[in-house]
């Protein structure tokens, strides 16, 4: 019987008359008003089902009882039915609801009122609640006198155990999950009543069925590919990952380097883990949209259809049903909830998330209990925000049955031995020798040159490669070279390019290096990780240890006989970015000059990133503080990957066919703009730092759409080859340490 039905039992048998009349929302198709009781001890219900996965089902199940207690004040009941008699008087204004139950909340109790008064809103601080609560006092007798025969009837004593009542960041964590199953359960309660959702939860695949899908797939694709060395030592890799999954929980590391078939056996691991373990799903997160389209179009082939959910800005909605369909409605409600056995996002909507106090950010958060985390591309992880994710990486295991996994070729330094404050438990080694596959695997050469050339000798040396790529550390330093470099097959790649405009350039450079074609390529660091580019020679601009590494990866991918080349080099001109950038910059040179530095031992990066974190504020805006006073709106507008960037719409690419104006046209006709229509419009679109944003506006070079609330940026401003080509504004790569 499920919570939905659990709940009306429950009213049907104790429902006094005065309750049988009070309602929680208007009328559905079908005229039914829902009656508050019902909605209350639903929610209840299914925020208990849900709480109990972490152990904490009657904190979950008070707080859906209390949430919507406020709706018992008659000014909200004539709210109601002015609502849906469509009165136009002022009498219509919100009448506020959320606070009240929070005064039933008394000894253990009371650290769930922030959850409960901001169940709309957001989650309060909790120094803001004597305030609140006093704000609201002169109403709140009469209310609590409504409401409660009915509250005390079914509320539940709680204590709350020892390890949140003494742990003030494992207690600030489990609130935000309580947030999310009450979230998340108010939602469904509401859609079920307005015939949005069913009230039988649709049959999913399970982690098993999924798991073994992927081996049969895996192994007819196996059994399909030549007995080469490279192939061998794939399988091997692959094999190995299945024999340590069945490990018990815990936090993992995969330390292999690029080319030995690392997206199949990371998925195969986490799979294999969760179906060992009895856990529900995997999520995989990666540090940029390029990398997930690639790892997606893979695992979709690898899995039952609709097991995948992809959580992105670039992921492809079509607007004309985004508003109405059936299709589109699941989509929404997927990305709302992560409901299905394997999800793919980026680190950014994973983290952001768990530091959020937003309802719609939220929502999804309880989900992740009993799940595999895995961290692709783990040493992207933003400095300056290392103790907090760490910390909660740490509780994440501890507390919801969370295994991690941290998948690079360049492990970053996060157990035991760190210099960081916050540091994982011993990470167990998926592979068990793992320096013998980059032995195995070398693919390139590394040179250093410790002359520093200037621009015009660097381009005089591309000119001689028929297929390179250049990757400097700044995109005005990658907009100089290119100019210097005067040359029709050359391409330049930056994060000032739209993600349409970008995919377009990747797909003619993959073809061109398919077929022998000239190709050049001169980037900033945008292509270092994931993407599926490969060269016989690349120049990488000194920078951090883990960045020279990760471009290497773009050079000989496939292991041909011949080793490629990756030639390190130092720029008499331009720069660096500032900061923990340039704090890289000089760990890797002290680990460099240390006897026996070697690039094909994977153990000079941990030696790297130690000198590189002893360097770094790991913490830069005291978040860890925040948190341990329950300060949930400042943690959530604190814990950025990226600070302050503004997105502007590109009008006028591609030059001579552009769809912009016309999504536009579609939009101004429809008065608002749509989710689907949205993320159509950011596969044109440019994130700008702040400070370069306000210098183009002042510029009236961006132009604000009032009517639609989105930023444009004037024609003839975005060039053919660099986008926003100014050589003063900066990608936001850059920012990334």
């Amino acid at each position: 019987m499920s919570a939905y039905s659990i709940g009306k039992r429950m009213v049907e048998m104790n429902l006094s008359t005065e309750w049988a009349e009070l309602y929680a929302h208007t009328p559905n198709q079908d005229n039914e008003w829902h009656r508050l009781a019902d909605h209350l001890l639903d929610v209840a219900c299914q925020a208990y089902e849900l709480a109990s996965k972490f152990k904490m089902g009657d904190f979950g199940y008070n707080a859906g009882l209390l949430h919507d207690a406020g709706k018992v004040n008659p000014e909200f009941q004539k709210y109601l039915r002015k609502c849906w008699a469509n009165s136009p008087d002022q009498s219509r204004i919100k009448i506020p609801h959320s606070v009240y139950g929070c005064y039933f909340c008394k000894e253990d109790l009371e650290v769930i009122r922030p959850v409960i008064a901001g169940h709309h809103a957001g989650i309060y601080a909790m120094r803001e609640m004597d305030e609140l609560l006093h704000r609201h006092q002169a109403k709140a007798e009469g209310i609590q006198q409504l409401a409660q025969e009915f509250i005390f009837q079914y509320l539940r004593q709680v204590a709350l155990p020892e390890d949140f009542r003494t742990d003030g960041l494992a207690q600030e964590t489990v609130l935000r999950f309580l947030f999310s199953c009450l979230v998340d359960a108010d939602s469904r309660s509401t859609a079920i009543h307005d015939k949005q959702e069913p009230a039988k939860p649709p049959v999913r695949s399970s982690i098993r069925e999924c798991a073994e899908y992927f081996q049969t797939k895996y192994m007819a694709k196996f059994d399909n590919v030549g007995a080469t060395q490279l192939n061998r030592i794939r399988r091997e890799v692959y094999d190995k990952c299945l024999a340590k999954a069945r490990q018990p929980q815990g936090v993992y590391r995969l330390t292999a380097p690029t080319g030995c078939g690392k997206t199949y056996a990371l998925m195969a691991f986490a799979l294999e883990h969760a179906k060992k373990n009895e856990l529900e799903r995997v999520i995989v997160a990666l540090p940029y949209t390029s990398i997930i389209d690639q790892n997606a179009k893979v695992y979709r082939n690898y899995l039952p259809q609709e097991a995948l959910l992809e959580h992105h800005s670039g992921v492809e909605i079509d607007p004309t049903e985004e508003d109405a369909s059936e299709q589109s409605r699941r989509r929404r409600e997927a990305t709302a909830t992560w409901e299905q056995p394997a999800i793919i996002t980026t680190t950014v909507q994973l983290f952001e998330s768990l530091f959020s106090n937003q309802r719609s950010r939220c929502r999804k958060l309880h989900n992740l209990t009993n799940s595999v985390i895995v961290l692709d591309e783990a040493q992207t992880l933003p400095p300056h925000l290392l103790e907090p994710t760490v910390d909660m990486l740490n509780i994440l295991v501890k507390h919801f049955g969370v295994t991690v996994v941290l998948s690079t070729a360049t492990q970053p330094a996060l157990g035991p031995g760190s210099p960081l404050r916050a540091k994982l438990k011993e990470p167990a080694e998926i592979l068990d020798n793992p320096t013998q596959y980059f032995r195995d695997l070398e693919r390139v050469t590394y040179q250093f040159d410790d002359r520093e050339m200037s621009w015009q000798e660097l381009a005089e040396d591309i000119r001689k490669e028929p297929q390179i790529l250049v990757v400097l550390n700044t995109k005005k330093d990658a907009v100089s070279l290119w100019k210097e470099l005067r040359d029709s097959e050359s391409y330049h790649l930056s994060g000032l390019l739209c993600p349409a405009h970008r995919k377009t350039k990747l797909a003619e450079v993959g073809l061109k290096l398919e077929n022998g074609q000239e190709c050049r390529v001169i980037s900033t660091q945008v292509v270092e990780a994931g993407v599926d580019l490969d060269f016989p020679v690349v120049y990488r601009a000194f920078g951090p240890l883990d960045r020279i590494v990760q471009v290497a990866g773009r050079c000989n991918r496939e292991g041909r006989p011949q080793k490629g080349l990756v030639r390190v080099f130092l720029p008499s001109e331009g720069g660096a970015p500032r900061g923990d950038y340039r704090h890289a910059m000089e760990a890797a040179k002290i680990v460099l000059c240390q006897p026996g530095a070697d690039l094909h031992n994977p153990e000079l990066y941990e030696k790297f990133f130690k000198a590189f974190y002893r360097g770094i504020k790991s913490d830069r805006k005291n978040i860890q503080d925040r948190r341990r006073q329950l300060d949930y709106p400042t943690v959530n507008d604190s814990y950025r990957f990226i600070e302050q960037t503004c997105s502007v719409i590109i009008q006028d690419y591609p030059k001579e066919a552009s769809p912009v104006p016309g999504i536009l046209a579609r939009v101004r006709a429809k008065g608002h703009v749509s989710r689907g229509d949205w993320q159509e419009l950011q596969q044109y679109s440019v994130s700008l730092p702040r400070y370069n944003y306000e210098k183009l506006f002042q510029k009236q070079d961006i132009i604000k759409d009032s009517i639609l609330g989105i930023d444009l940026l004037r024609k003839g401003i975005y060039h053919p080859e660099l986008g926003i080509g100014e050589p003063d504004i900066m990608d936001p790569m850059d920012l990334i340490a």
